[in-house]
């Protein structure tokens, strides 16, 4: 059986599935790491349907592809003049209204 689940994992990568996203062995014979072996026939499915040779429906999400993008010089500069508020802003920052818990009490002695 070992034997098996071996080359079941080997033609999985040979097939196109990269190494990091199949299993090892013991995960399925031991029954240790499942979702590991779920994740590898997943893999295996989206694999399989992205071949143009595949004719029958969808089941698994469509294979992601490549979407390179080229940027002038120019273009890359008009990004630096963009204002970064990312982090937020201090424009409204006030403490105004910020009384939660018991008031300090100073008394004389």
């Amino acid at each position: 059986e070992r034997a098996r689940i071996e080359l079941f994992v080997y033609k999985c990568q040979e097939f196109g599935v990269p190494e990091a996203l199949t299993f090892q062995t013991d995960s399925l014979y031991e029954k240790t790491n499942l979702p590991q072996v779920c994740s590898a026939i997943r893999n295996l499915g989206i694999e399989a349907e992205s071949r143009p040779s595949y004719t029958g429906s969808r089941m698994w999400p469509k294979k992601s592809e490549a979407n390179r993008r080229t940027f002038t010089e120019e273009q890359l500069r008009m990004g630096e003049s963009v204002i970064n508020l990312q982090m937020g802003t201090n424009k409204f920052a006030n403490q105004a209204g910020m009384n939660f818990g018991k008031k300090r009490m100073i008394t004389k002695d």
